[in-house]
This record gives structure tokens, C-alpha cells and sequence, in this order.
């Protein structure tokens, strides 16, 4: 026995002088086991017959210690339980089982060892719950709480633990998540949740904290506007001093309150008291002295006489020779002017003809403007409106932001809120869910319309498979391809004298086009592989300034008819766009939308529509012009019997407060509120769920189109047309002044 353990040690002596020789780095991986720049041996008690008792650290296992244990075990620290390996310490995160060779549930960081329960945090921080299954409310921003599922913030317009309280309805910008303090109102309300009324006199709101007015309506003053004017003031007083604006006729001072002298015959100046003019026979700044007797009738304030009435007489007659010549000779060259038009060419007139349609002069009886909308200061109303339309960050826009997107964005401020946005199916691995356009809804019909901003080179494609996507029908362009030398839309579609154009997978080919005077009808052919041809009617409004509004209304209304009347109906929502896809597509659908809500309802609100709209795209409507415009518009619309056939009851346009003001005296269950977004399912949901909400289905169509010649009216050169819609040379019949078309049987 004795020899053999001296044969042992000696192994031992051998060993520890072999490790000697070893660079410690290579001992284990680890300096632990080395000492004195010696590696060690793993076995610190051996048995007689060569087995280890005992390992020189819990990192090792096995009878001769030559095992490490896995790295999956929390601080690499095992020992052997029969013929299993457990971990003694844990797991490292992401790891659970005896040996933590198992993985935790992927919605899990961390699990617990011999169960499915999650124990830090969750992969996905809008889940949470034991398994982490459990979606945060919809309402939270940056997630919630693991455990709870309480929300850290809210978006705006929310607040309690779980974020599903809606705040105060006259909140503006949102509230306090815990208290439900409003951090401002709107106006016309005050307090710290915005549920007390200002003073009846208050113009433009009044203060949260205080309820200061900010100012008075015409006529008050003071903090709360309960104070009258001084009583010969004109257009209203200082709100805090008191102090008029200006005074009527006959008074000046400060408060208006001292007369202006007996003989000013048309006021006085407010602060010196000077006359305007004075009464015959007197003249001076303030009237009180005589006229010189030298003149014969009168003077003026200076003095000098002013021409007797024999003078007045023979300058006048002068006067009049002089207009009656001067009529004759404008009537000489009017006439010269007509006979040589008359011998122009008939072909110098830039195009087709509008159809017309009939408008309806028995106005009195169709239309019942509310008293704001009707009096001399109705647009200054309109303004006010405007300006408290939402603005355009009430909802967050985190997709349209990303890096690999904003190439995509023809506006870096007109961007599609993340709820609203148009998701695209992904079909390929190139393929990206992304492009710039929103579902807004019609009057009582969900995602009616899409709006997009004009395609550019970078965004053709996606436009096309947006339009395959929706199974629209109807596309309407409301802009030219290049305004004022800038270029507001790329030609997404072929010229109709050339073959199809492949737009990534899909094949598009122009089939007809009518040309009129403010507005192109084309009719484009689209197909894929292995699919059934569309036919897309596009509805091009040529004459419609940027950033403003069309010279008449009555363009417009033709244009609005030919959408209107083009059949078949559209199955997907109609799809519209102008560059980016808010001015002038957003005063085309208010006139849609208020059209739907005049026939269902006897009464439309332009405010009402405009906030509805901005809620699903930032800046619809863009500028005040469109704004107003919108209101000339439908008057001539409601006035049209082939629009709006005429009502048993005159349509009622009301103003924002007329039409809150009715809706207050209804029953919750006839009040019109806007409905909530449920469109945020779009981009959260799986592809599945995200087709299932895309309205519509393919509808089968001929795969063959069959084609035939068709003569239109070509457009003079000289025309005002935009340089992109003109046609090359080489299309034309010179002899006839005509084209020829491709068309669709």
C-alpha cells in the first residue's frame, strides 16, 4: 500500500512539474488554478486506486476532474448528481433545466428554472404577465410595467394605471396620467381639467389657472370681460384701461366721452380734437373760424375758396366731352378687334369642352347658413376656425422616421401617423411595408379614402402595389407632374401611345385618354403574373394651383361629377393624392365627405370634417385659402339639383360652435363624436390579421384587352396645358389636328 501511494505522489510531482513548463493562460482559460506562474492539477485528494476524491474547484467534475462544466451554468459552477450534471448556482439569462441546456420561452429574458413563468423582464416590453403573453394597453407609450402591466406614460389624450381613461373632452394636448390634470384647454374652457366654462364675453379663451379672458368681444372690457365700453366707443375698448379704439361721430377723448367742436361736420381726431371737415362757412383746424368774405360760396379748412358754381359748371361739361370721346374711341377699336377674331382659325381653343350640368338658382329654400357664416365678418369666422384645427404632431409618426423610410418621404414635415398609415404586404425579401399614405375615413364609412403624397422615382413601385394591394378602382391626381419649375410628381403611368411599363412586378399600360379643358380622364390597364387584369379609372384635375385654390368653383364641381359618375363603383378605397397629399387632397374629400353628411343628415360642418380628417393625416386641408374655399364650394354643390337633388328641408351649414352647440343638446346616443382609431392594429397585428382588414378582394377581370382606334381633339401647342401632359410631334395628324387613342372595349 505504502509503495503504492509513493508511486502516486511521485505521478503528482511529474504532473505538477510538466504544469510548470505550461504558460498559466493555457491552463484553463482561467488564472484560478495557477499559482506562481504554475498550472495546477484539477485533483487535490486521490485515492489508492487513482480516482479523485475531491476537484480543486466546483468548475470541474467527472472522476479525474477532467470535465468543465457548461458554460450555460451561472458562474460555470456544476457537480455530478448520479449521472446527471445540475448547475449548483443558477442559470445563466435565457437558460433554464438541470444543466440549463434548455431555452427560456423566446417572449421571456429571463425563466423560471423548472417551469414556463417569465422572471425578468419580457423580450417585447408591450407584453407582460407570468408568460409575458399579455398586450400593454394600446394607449401606453414605451410600454408597461412586467407585473402589472401599469403604463409608464400615455399618449395623449389618456390617463389612469393602465392608460385607458380617456381625458377630460375639453383637454387640449393631453393631461396629467395620474390626476388628470389638462395641460392647457380648449378654448372656451377653463380650470385644472378644463370643465368650467370662461366668461360668456371672453374672445379667444381665457386663462387655465385664473380665468382671465385673454381679450373681450367687442363692447367689454376687464380680467373676466363684465364691464361695458364707454358708451360712444367704436370698435370696442382697451381691456384693461378702458381705453376706446376709436369713438363715433361727434366724440373724442380717451373714453370718447367729450364732444368735438359745434361746426366738424364729419368727427374730429380722438386725441387733438381736429375736425375732418368742417360745416359751410367755417374753416381752421377746429372749425371755429369764418370763411374769408372774399370768396363767393365757400372754403375750405385751410380758407381758400373753393369754385363757384358757374365754375363747377363748365369744368364738369369739359369732363364730360372728354369721357364721351374717349367711349367712342374704345367702341372703334372693340369693333375692329371682333372683325379680325373673326377671322382666326376655330382650332386656337386649348380643348374639349367641359360637360355641363345644370345649378339651381332657388338658393333661399336649399340652404340655411347659420348667423356667423352669413354676416359681414363670415371669413374672419372661417380664420379663427382654422387656427384651431389639431396640430400635426397629436400622434406619433415612429415609422415614417425610421432612417431606412425618410428617402420615401417627399416632405420631411408631412408625414403618416403610425396608426393610420397604409401597411404594403410583404411579397419578397426586398420587399419594404412602408409608404406615405393614410386611411381616412368617409361620413359613417371606415378607411372610404386613402390619401398618399404623389409618387416619386423612389416610390413608383409602391404605389402600385399599394393600389393592387387595396383593390382600388378610382385613383384622383389633384396636381401637375411640374409647378412653377418644380417638379411635384413623378409621371407614374405610360404615355397611351406606347406599350405597357413594368413598375417593379407589376405590368401597367395606358388604354384611353379624353382630354378636357381643366381636367384628363385615362383609363390604365394593370396586371401580374399569375393574375387577372384591372382596369383603373384615374381622374387628373389639371388646373388647381399649389398651395391655393382654383380660380371658380364651377371647374371643380364638373370635375367632382366626373368622379362621381364613372362607374363601376370603386370595391377598395379610393385613392388620392396631390404632392403631399394634404392641401389639395384634403379639400377634394371634405367636399365628398360633407356631400354624404348633407344627404344622410340635412346639415354639414366644414370644421367638423376638417378635424375629423386631420386626426388620420396631419395637415389635410393645408392653408387657410382651401380652408374657405371649402365653404364656396359647397354652397355652389348644394345649390346644384344634378349634385344634391333638392331636400324636403333646407341643408343647414353651421360653424364649429353652431354645430357643438346641437350636438350638446342631443342624447348620448345621437351625438356625433368622432370615433376612436382602430387602425393601430395595421402595423402591430400579423400579415394575416393586417389582409384581413384590407377592405375589398380582387375582383376578376378580362385578361385579354381588346383594342381599337379612337379620335380625340389634340391640344394646340400653344395651349395652357402643363409641358408634361403635351404630346410629341410624332403622334399627331398635322392635316386633322387629331390623335389617335388606344382604348378599351
Amino acid at each position: 500500500m505504502g509503495f503504492i501511494k509513493h508511486v502516486i505522489g511521485i505521478a503528482c510531482l511529474i504532473l505538477y512539474a510538466s504544469a510548470a513548463s505550461t504558460p498559466c493562460s493555457n491552463c484553463d482559460g482561467n488564472n484560478v488554478t495557477c499559482v506562481d506562474g504554475v498550472c495546477l492539477p484539477r485533483c487535490v485528494n486521490v485515492t489508492s486506486s487513482g480516482e479523485c476524491l475531491q476537484c480543486r474547484d466546483s468548475r470541474f467534475y467527472r472522476k479525474q476532474c477532467e470535465h468543465d462544466c457548461p458554460d450555460n451554468c451561472l458562474n460555470s459552477r456544476c457537480q455530478m448528481d448520479n449521472t446527471r450534471v445540475v448547475c449548483t448556482e443558477g442559470c445563466v439569462a435565457g437558460r433554464k433545466g438541470d444543466n440549463c441546456g434548455v431555452t427560456c420561452p423566446t417572449a421571456c429574458t429571463q425563466c423560471e428554472r423548472y417551469g414556463d413563468g417569465c422572471t425578468g423582464p419580457c423580450q417585447n416590453p408591450r407584453y407582460y404577465g407570468p408568460h409575458c403573453r399579455t398586450p400593454c394597453s394600446s394607449s401606453c407609450t414605451d410600454g408597461c410595467n412586467r407585473t402589472t402591466g401599469e403604463c409608464g406614460s400615455c399618449e395623449p389624450g389618456y390617463m389612469g394605471d393602465k392608460c385607458n381613461v380617456t381625458c377630460p373632452p375639453s383637454c387640449r394636448d393631453g393631461c396629467d396620467k395620474d390626476t388628470g390634470e389638462c395641460g392647457s384647454c380648449e378654448p372656451g374652457y377653463t380650470g385644472d381639467k378644463c370643465d368650467v366654462t370662461c366668461p360668456p364675453n371672453c374672445r379667444d379663451g381665457c386663462d387655465k389657472d385664473t380665468g382671465e379672458c385673454v381679450s373681450c368681444v367687442s363692447g367689454y372690457r376687464g380680467k373676466n370681460c363684465n364691464d361695458a365700453c364707454p358708451p360712444n366707443c367704436r370698435d370696442g375698448c382697451d381691456k384693461d384701461t378702458g381705453e376706446c379704439d376709436s369713438c363715433v361721430s361727434g366724440y373724442r377723448g380717451k373714453n370718447c366721452n367729450d364732444s368735438c367742436p359745434s361746426n366738424c361736420s364729419d368727427g374730429c381726431d380722438k386725441e387733438i380734437g381736429k375736425c375732418e371737415s368742417c360745416n359751410p362757412g367755417n374753416s381752421g383746424k377746429y372749425c371755429n373760424i369764418s370763411c374769408p368774405i372774399t370768396c363767393s360760396e365757400v372754403c375750405n379748412q385751410d380758407g381758400g375758396c373753393i369754385l363757384t358754381v358757374k365754375t363747377t359748371v363748365v369744368v364738369a361739361v369739359l369732363v364730360m366731352a372728354a369721357l364721351i370721346l374717349l367711349l367712342i374711341i374704345i367702341l372703334m377699336y372693340t369693333r375692329r378687334r371682333f372683325k379680325r377674331r373673326q377671322l382666326l382659325p376655330k382650332r386656337i381653343f386649348p380643348g374639349t369642352s367641359n360637360p355641363t350640368y345644370t345649378s339651381c338658382a332657388d338658393s333661399m329654400l336649399h340652404v340655411d347658413v347659420c348667423e356667423e357664416l352669413s354676416g359681414d365678418k363670415w371669413i374672419e369666422y372661417m380664420l379663427e376656425e382654422f387656427k384651431k384645427l389639431p396640430s400635426p404632431g397629436i400622434k406619433p409618426t415612429y415609422c415614417a422616421s425610421l432612417e431606412e423610410n425618410t428617402e420615401k418621404n417627399r416632405y420631411k414635415d408631412v408625414l403618416p401617423f403610425d396608426a393610420t398609415r397604409v401597411p404594403l404586404v410583404i411579397e419578397e425579401e426586398d420587399d419594404s411595408d412602408y409608404i406615405n399614405a393614410s386611411y381616412v375615413d368617409g361620413y359613417r364609412e371606415q378607411t372610404r379614402y386613402v390619401a398618399a403624397q404623389g409618387p416619386s422615382e423612389e416610390t413608383a413601385d409602391d404605389f402600385w402595389r399599394m393600389i393592387w394591394q387595396l383593390n382600388t378602382t378610382k385613383i384622383v391626381m389633384v396636381t401637375n407632374l411640374v409647378e412653377a419649375g418644380k417638379v411635384k410628381c413623378e409621371r407614374y403611368w405610360p404615355f397611351c401611345s406606347s406599350e405597357s411599363t413594368m413598375y417593379g412586378r407589376m405590368s401597367v399600360q395606358c388604354v384611353e385618354e379624353k382630354v378636357y379643358q381643366t381636367y384628363t380622364l385615362r383609363s390604365l390597364a394593370i396586371w401580374k403574373e399569375g393574375a387577372q387584369t384591372r382596369v383603373i379609372n384615374q381622374f387628373h384635375f389639371t388646373k388647381w394651383p399649389d398651395h391655393g385654390v382654383p380660380e371658380d368653383t364651377t371647374a371643380l364641381l364638373h370635375f367632382y361629377r366626373a368622379v362621381k359618375d364613372t362607374g363601376p363603383d370603386f370595391t377598395g378605397p379610393l385613392v388620392i393624392h396631390c404632392s403631399a397629399g394634404v392641401g389639395r387632397s384634403g379639400t377634394f374629400l371634405a367636399l365628398d365627405y360633407l356631400l354624404d353628411q348633407a344627404r344622410s343628415e340635412g346639415r354639414v360642418c366644414v370644421y367638423n370634417c376638417v378635424q375629423h380628417f386631420r386626426r388620420k393625416r396631419m395637415k389635410m386641408v393645408q392653408t387657410k385659402e382651401q380652408y374657405v374655399f371649402i365653404y364656396s364650394i359647397l354652397n355652389a354643390a348644394l345649390r346644384s339639383l344634378e349634385i344634391l337633388p333638392r331636400a324636403k328641408k333646407p341643408i343647414r351649414v353651421q360653424c364649429e360652435k353652431c354645430w357643438f352647440k346641437v350636438n350638446a343638446e342631443m342624447s348620448d346616443g345621437d351625438r356625433d363624436v368622432d370615433e376612436e382609431d382602430e387602425y393601430h392594429l395595421l402595423w402591430t397585428c400579423k400579415l394575416e390579421d393586417r389582409q384581413k382588414l384590407i377592405p375589398g378582394g380582387p375582383t376578376p377581370l378580362p385578361d385579354v384587352i381588346t383594342v381599337v382606334s379612337e379620335t380625340l381633339p389634340l391640344l394646340e401647342r400653344g395651349a395652357d396645358h402643363p409641358d408634361e401632359e403635351r404630346l410629341s410631334p410624332k403622334n399627331t395628324d398635322n392635316k386633322e389636328g387629331r390623335i389617335s387613342w388606344v382604348t378599351a372595349l
